[in-house]
């Protein structure tokens, strides 16, 4: 068995993280529920909320601001969630999945036990997207091989 690295079907904005913690977006438009980049996991706060509830091990949250340059505008619309079980690409098949449970990988792809994932499917988080263990990964590289 192994874990389900999870994404997110919106569409969103790339950000970069700012030297004060802030987040500033690099272009206008949408910032989707679960956006993840390099070394940051920003979640709409209904999804914070639930994950706080289930008191998943090792994770812990902040809040988050999200500038707009163009407009001027603030948005507090997300909470910024700290994964301290990371993984790599090596151990994702032997990974202990007991329990609910959230791994980071390379500091911006991540996994979730099967139990977490099933308790995401039952709730209201459709924008959510699962794919097993590192199966994206090798699909993008098969992808890249042929076309190149």
């Amino acid at each position: 068995m192994t874990p389900y690295l999870v994404t997110s079907s919106e569409d969103s904005v790339a950000l970069l993280e700012l030297p004060d913690g802030r987040f500033q977006m690099l272009s206008q438009g949408p910032i989707a529920q679960f956006a993840s980049g390099y070394k940051y996991l920003l979640v709409g706060k209904p999804l914070a909320r639930y994950l706080k509830s289930l008191k998943v091990p090792e994770v812990t949250f902040a809040p988050a601001a999200i500038v707009n340059r163009t407009t001027g505008e603030v948005h507090h619309s997300h909470t910024r969630v700290f994964v301290r079980q990371t993984v790599l690409p090596g151990q994702i098949r032997s990974l202990s999945l007991d329990g609910l449970q959230l791994f980071a990988m390379n500091g911006e792809h991540f996994f979730v036990s099967p139990s977490l994932k099933y308790a995401l499917e039952v709730n209201e988080f459709h924008y959510l997207e699962f794919s097993e263990g590192l199966s994206v990964f090798a699909g993008a590289a098969q992808h890249a091989a042929e076309c190149g």
